[in-house]
């Protein structure tokens, strides 16, 4: 059964690497490098907004659906209380964009609001269909909107060949339009998600639930995007757009690791700490497996994409391959907080992300501002390494206290 899950949620990673895979490369082709930074500022400020704003909701979703314990009521009234963090969350992140970018705020505060506000939404329906192991349900949305976001930038492709700041904002445009499309595909397959057993959660535990595990995934999120914002501010846009291209190709290696994660957690929350050897196992396979993908990528990166994108991009190729390389070390670490959110001890994973960005705060601002993209992924890679360390420490902690040393 849980190979069985593997496999569904992996389908559904390689649908939504591929619409990212075909994101990144329509806007490099599109875009000069600087625009491409300009673009990349937009989507991470929404992306950052959309954790900030929603104070642990994906987590607790994915954590009571995996036992059957999801109250509709609960979850409209958590979201309610949320609904004015995001109105702050977006107006704060405008700001921020507005003074990196020096576009009007007309043109960028609607864009941003309405991004946050589809991905929260998304992110939501996505993990409780998730823990609820609909894994083709999630597929089926994630492909809708892979699909609506690809005829978009074909047509924004073959309109706009200039690479002028109209083809950014239809870009940014498509972009939150493909996740509305993922929403509206979610909310019509929760119509008809079975009614859940009695036990259902109250309000005051997944509330709890939700602002532990908050922390943790709002630091994860800062990990996988603070480093665009931070190059932002040191570094001429033209580099953030080569590091934004490295780190989207090189991000199609997170595809196994979020799979697994999506699968531990609400297996383990199901099995409690019984289900750690068989999760250790899928660790192990998932490991050697991305190993040959990394040297895929790194083949690829080398191969094709600087006669592709030519010298508009210079440095892609060694910023993509340390990102692909150092991915092995995040998504190993994402993997192990994944298992001890599972144990139901979210607030645990708070000392992984906040290692790595402890090292890599100081690190993308120094080597940044001196070496541009490239230096800025090894200043990222550095601080994966760092994460992985910590995530070893705490897990190894942890399940010495529950449970005594995993057996093989």
């Amino acid at each position: 059964m849980l190979y069985r899950r593997l496999g569904h949620a992996v389908g559904f990673q390689v649908v939504s690497s591929a619409g990212s895979i075909v994101f990144t490369i329509v806007t490099a082709l599109s875009l000069n490098a600087g625009l491409r930074g300009e673009l990349a500022a937009f989507t991470t400020a929404v992306l950052i907004g959309s954790s900030l704003a929603a104070f642990g909701l994906p987590s607790a979703l994915l954590f009571f659906s995996a036992q059957d314990r999801l109250s509709r009521e609960v979850v409209v009234r958590y979201r309610r209380r949320i609904l004015i963090a995001i109105g702050g969350v977006s107006a704060g992140c405008s700001v921020s964009l507005v003074l990196v970018t020096s576009r009007a705020w007309w043109l960028v505060g609607p864009l941003v609001v309405g991004g946050v506000l589809a991905n929260v939404t998304a992110t939501s329906g996505q993990w409780a269909l998730m823990g609820a192991g609909r894994f083709s349900t999630v597929t089926k949305a994630r492909s809708v909107g892979t699909i609506v976001q690809t005829t978009l930038c074909a047509m924004i492709l073959a309109w706009v060949l200039d690479g002028t700041p109209l083809a950014l904002l239809l870009l940014a445009s498509s972009w939150t339009l493909a996740t509305l499309a993922t929403v509206e595909v979610q909310r019509r397959s929760l119509r008809y998600v079975p009614t859940p057993s009695r036990n259902l959660v109250h309000f005051d535990e997944f509330r709890r639930y939700a602002l532990a595990s908050y922390p943790a995934t709002l630091l994860q999120t800062l990990v996988s995007r603070l480093d665009v914002l931070l190059l932002a501010l040191v570094a001429p846009l033209a580099q953030v757009g080569v590091y934004a291209v490295a780190l989207g190709l090189a991000d199609s290696l997170i595809v196994l690791p979020q799979a697994v994660s999506s699968v531990l957690t609400p297996e383990i929350a199901r099995d409690g700490a019984a289900g750690l050897p068989g999760a250790v196992r899928a660790l192990r396979k998932w490991l050697v497996a991305q190993i040959l993908m990394t040297a895929a990528v790194v083949t690829g990166l080398a191969l094709v994409a600087e006669p592709l994108l030519g010298d508009g991009y210079a440095g892609l190729v060694p910023a993509g391959s340390i990102l692909a390389i150092a991915n092995l070390a995040l998504g190993t670490s994402r993997i192990m907080a994944s298992l001890l959110s599972g144990l139901g001890q979210p607030a645990a994973t708070v000392a992984i992300p906040l290692a790595t960005l402890v090292t890599m705060i100081p690190g993308v601002i120094l080597a940044g501002r001196s070496h541009g993209a490239v230096g800025a992924a090894a200043a990222s890679a550095s601080a994966y390494v760092v994460g992985l360390l910590a995530a070893t420490a705490v897990l190894r902690r942890r399940v010495r206290q529950l449970n005594g040393p995993i057996s093989r």
